[in-house]
C-alpha cells in the first residue's frame, strides 16, 4: 500500500514521495476540506487558516461601519493570494483534486484564477499521474496567461508519468514560447521523463544538452541523475555521476546520501529499489520545483 497517493492511483505515474516537511499552519490547512476553508476564508475575512475565529460582518452601529458593512463582499475577502496559499497547501499534501476544485470555486466567487492559481493546479496534478488532466488544463490556458513556470511544470508532469516525447515537446514549446533556456525544474522532468520511460542513456544524456546549452546542474539535477542510475541498475554509471558532482562543487543533500546508500548496496532487492528510485525522482522534482514555485507565488 502506497500511502503517499491519493484515493485513486495516478496514471501510469510512479508512486509520488511523501511531501515535504510543512509549516504547522500548511499542515492544518490540508487536514481540513477545501470548501470548509474556502467559507471560512469568506466568512473571516480572509484568514484561511485551521481554527481562525469567524470573524461577523461589519456592524452598523455608526455610519462608518455601516458602510463597511455594506462594501463587505466574499471578493473583497477572498483573493487570489488567499486562494493561491490555500492551493499550495493543499497541492503540498498531495490533495490534487482538492486543489483543482479550488479554481472553480474562486470562479463561483467571482475571482479569476490567475497564472500563479493555476500553475499550483498543474503541479498538484503532476505530483499525482494525472498528466492528461494537466494536459487538458494547459491546453485551456491562452498562451499569455502561460509564463516559464506553466510551461516547466507540464515538462514536470510528462516526467513523472514517463512520457518521454510529451516532455520533449513541452521544452521545445517552453523556448519557442520565450521562456527559455530551461531551469532546473525542466531538466529534472526531462530526466526523470526518460527514466520512467526506460531509456536511461537519454536521461543520463540530459546533462550533456544542459552543458551545451551553458546551464549548470545543482544538486536537484544530479540527484535526479543518480536516481535514474538506481532506478536502471546502474552502478558504475552512479559512480560517474557522484564523480561528476564533486568536480563541479555541487554540495550533496539529504537525498544525495540516500541514494549513494542505495548505490552502495548495489541492487540488493531488486523491487524496493525501484520504488525508492521512483520516489527519489519524484522528490528532486519536487524539490526543483518547489523555489520556483514559491518564487512565482510570492
Amino acid at each position: 500500500v502506497n500511502p503517499w497517493h491519493e484515493e485513486e492511483e495516478g496514471e501510469s505515474g510512479p508512486a509520488t514521495p511523501p511531501p515535504p516537511q510543512r509549516s504547522a499552519l500548511t499542515a492544518q490547512l490540508a487536514a481540513l476540506p477545501a470548501d470548509d476553508l474556502i467559507e471560512g476564508a469568506v466568512v473571516g475575512g480572509g484568514a484561511a487558516g485551521a481554527g481562525a475565529q469567524q470573524q461577523p460582518r461589519p456592524a452598523s452601529s455608526s455610519s462608518s461601519s455601516a458602510a463597511a458593512a455594506s462594501s463587505w463582499s466574499p471578493r473583497s475577502a477572498l483573493n487570489e493570494v488567499v486562494c493561491g496559499a490555500l492551493m499550495a497547501a493543499l497541492e503540498r499534501s498531495g490533495q490534487a483534486r482538492a486543489a483543482v476544485r479550488v479554481l472553480d470555486r474562486a470562479r463561483a466567487l467571482g475571482i479569476a484564477p490567475n497564472t500563479v492559481m493555476h500553475n499550483t493546479a498543474l503541479a498538484a496534478l503532476g505530483r499525482v499521474g494525472r498528466w492528461r488532466e494537466a494536459e487538458a488544463l494547459f491546453a485551456g490556458l491562452s498562451p499569455p496567461s502561460r509564463d516559464a513556470i506553466t510551461h516547466e511544470t507540464m515538462v514536470a508532469a510528462y516526467g513523472l508519468a514517463g512520457q518521454a516525447d510529451a516532455a520533449e515537446a513541452a521544452v521545445d514549446a517552453l523556448v519557442a514560447a520565450g521562456h527559455g533556456p530551461p531551469r532546473d525544474y525542466a531538466w529534472v522532468g526531462l530526466i526523470a521523463a526518460h527514466s520512467v520511460s526506460g531509456d536511461w542513456r537519454a536521461a543520463l544524456g540530459v546533462r550533456d544538452r544542459m552543458a551545451a546549452a551553458g546551464a549548470r546542474p545543482t544538486v536537484h539535477v544530479f540527484n535526479a541523475l543518480l536516481a535514474a542510475c538506481e532506478r536502471a541498475a546502474q552502478w558504475e554509471a552512479a559512480v560517474a555521476v557522484q564523480a561528476g558532482m564533486a568536480s563541479a562543487g555541487v554540495t550533496g543533500d539529504a537525498l544525495t546520501a540516500r541514494l549513494l546508500a542505495a548505490v552502495g548496496r548495489g541492487g540488493v532487492s531488486a523491487v524496493e529499489d525501484q520504488q525508492f528510485a521512483a520516489a527519489a525522482l519524484s522528490a528532486a522534482l519536487a524539490a526543483a520545483g518547489g523555489l520556483i514555485m514559491r518564487a512565482g507565488f510570492f
